[in-house]
């Protein structure tokens, strides 16, 4: 389901990128751990920033 496939995909690009390392830039509060946490709308924000994130140091 989508949301299976959105946290295989994060886990990746934590693998790949080490994105963890990054979290101050797009989010002081959230981690990977809390993805599961979030309420729907929460999630959302997290995924804009995270992609947002991603264009702006070049990882996509």
């Amino acid at each position: 389901n989508f949301w299976d496939n959105y946290n295989f995909s994060v886990n990746k690009l934590d693998k790949t990128y080490n994105i963890t390392h990054y979290n101050h830039f797009y989010s002081e509060n959230y981690n990977f751990a809390d993805l599961t946490h979030l309420d729907y709308e929460g999630r959302q924000n997290y995924s804009s920033n995270f992609t947002k994130f991603l264009n702006e140091t070049g990882h996509l």
